[in-house]
Protein backbone atom coordinates (compact mmCIF):
# COMPACT_ATOMS: atom_id res chain seq x y z
CA UNK A 1 0.00 0.00 0.00
CA UNK A 2 1.76 3.37 -0.97
CA UNK A 3 2.27 6.19 1.63
CA UNK A 4 0.08 9.00 1.42
CA UNK A 5 3.22 10.73 2.08
CA UNK A 6 4.16 9.60 -1.78
CA UNK A 7 1.65 10.70 -3.82
CA UNK A 8 1.38 13.75 -5.94
CA UNK A 9 -1.68 15.32 -5.68
CA UNK A 10 -2.14 18.53 -8.34
CA UNK A 11 -5.07 20.11 -9.29
CA UNK A 12 -6.53 18.31 -12.79
CA UNK A 13 -5.55 20.21 -15.90
CA UNK A 14 -1.96 22.06 -14.49
CA UNK A 15 1.30 20.95 -15.66
CA UNK A 16 3.72 20.41 -12.69
CA UNK A 17 7.15 21.32 -12.85
CA UNK A 18 7.74 17.42 -11.95
CA UNK A 19 7.11 16.51 -15.39
CA UNK A 20 9.68 18.93 -16.57
CA UNK A 21 11.75 16.50 -14.79
CA UNK A 22 9.79 13.11 -15.92
CA UNK A 23 9.08 13.75 -19.82
CA UNK A 24 12.97 13.96 -20.70
CA UNK A 25 13.77 10.59 -18.59
CA UNK A 26 10.80 8.86 -18.87
CA UNK A 27 9.67 9.02 -22.83
CA UNK A 28 13.01 7.52 -24.49
CA UNK A 29 12.76 5.05 -22.18
CA UNK A 30 9.01 3.97 -23.36
CA UNK A 31 10.60 4.80 -26.82
CA UNK A 32 13.26 2.25 -26.70
CA UNK A 33 11.09 -0.38 -26.29
CA UNK A 34 8.71 0.23 -28.78
CA UNK A 35 11.78 1.05 -31.57
CA UNK A 36 13.86 -2.57 -30.44
CA UNK A 37 10.16 -4.08 -30.90
CA UNK A 38 10.10 -2.64 -34.36
CA UNK A 39 13.63 -3.59 -35.23
CA UNK A 40 13.00 -6.94 -34.34
CA UNK A 41 9.62 -7.04 -36.23
CA UNK A 42 11.55 -5.47 -39.36
CA UNK A 43 14.10 -8.83 -39.50
CA UNK A 44 10.98 -10.62 -39.42
CA UNK A 45 9.17 -8.53 -42.08
CA UNK A 46 11.82 -8.38 -44.61
CA UNK A 47 12.26 -12.72 -44.17
CA UNK A 48 8.58 -13.00 -45.59
CA UNK A 49 8.88 -9.77 -48.01
CA UNK A 50 12.04 -11.68 -49.59
CA UNK A 51 9.57 -14.41 -50.94
CA UNK A 52 7.61 -12.18 -53.17
CA UNK A 53 10.27 -9.42 -53.75
CA UNK A 54 9.11 -9.07 -57.20
CA UNK A 55 5.64 -7.70 -55.80
CA UNK A 56 6.03 -3.43 -56.37
CA UNK A 57 2.70 -3.79 -52.94
CA UNK A 58 5.32 -6.00 -51.17
CA UNK A 59 8.24 -3.64 -52.35
CA UNK A 60 6.26 -0.62 -50.91
CA UNK A 61 4.95 -1.76 -47.97
CA UNK A 62 8.92 -2.73 -46.82
CA UNK A 63 9.89 1.10 -47.87
CA UNK A 64 6.78 2.44 -45.75
CA UNK A 65 8.32 0.23 -43.10
CA UNK A 66 11.84 1.67 -43.66
CA UNK A 67 10.95 5.12 -43.99
CA UNK A 68 8.77 4.74 -40.39
CA UNK A 69 11.46 2.90 -38.82
CA UNK A 70 14.32 5.08 -39.63
CA UNK A 71 12.20 8.00 -38.38
CA UNK A 72 11.02 6.20 -35.09
CA UNK A 73 14.91 5.56 -34.64
CA UNK A 74 15.71 9.26 -35.40
CA UNK A 75 13.27 10.23 -32.80
CA UNK A 76 14.60 8.03 -30.13
CA UNK A 77 18.38 9.74 -31.19
CA UNK A 78 16.69 13.20 -30.27
CA UNK A 79 14.83 12.40 -27.14
CA UNK A 80 18.01 10.44 -26.04
CA UNK A 81 19.63 13.92 -26.72
CA UNK A 82 17.58 15.77 -25.40
CA UNK A 83 18.22 13.48 -21.73
CA UNK A 84 21.64 14.91 -22.30
CA UNK A 85 22.82 11.45 -19.67
CA UNK A 86 20.54 13.30 -17.10
CA UNK A 87 22.27 16.52 -17.02
CA UNK A 88 19.76 18.51 -17.98
CA UNK A 89 18.06 22.07 -16.58
CA UNK A 90 14.19 20.96 -16.27
CA UNK A 91 12.30 23.40 -18.06
CA UNK A 92 8.97 23.38 -19.89
CA UNK A 93 10.81 24.38 -23.44
CA UNK A 94 12.66 20.56 -23.17
CA UNK A 95 9.48 18.99 -22.15
CA UNK A 96 7.93 20.80 -25.12
CA UNK A 97 10.83 19.27 -27.46
CA UNK A 98 10.11 16.04 -25.79
CA UNK A 99 6.60 15.71 -26.45
CA UNK A 100 7.04 17.66 -30.04
CA UNK A 101 9.62 14.85 -31.15
CA UNK A 102 7.28 12.10 -29.82
CA UNK A 103 4.21 13.10 -31.86
CA UNK A 104 5.89 14.44 -34.91
CA UNK A 105 7.09 10.74 -35.53
CA UNK A 106 3.70 9.07 -35.27
CA UNK A 107 2.37 7.46 -38.38
CA UNK A 108 -0.07 9.79 -39.38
Amino acid sequence: MASASVLLRRPRGKWDPFFDVLSPVVWPLVMAVYVGVAEAARVIALDHANRKRDDSLVQNAVDEMETLLANAQLALREMISLANDYDFTPTVARSSSVYSTRRSRRRR
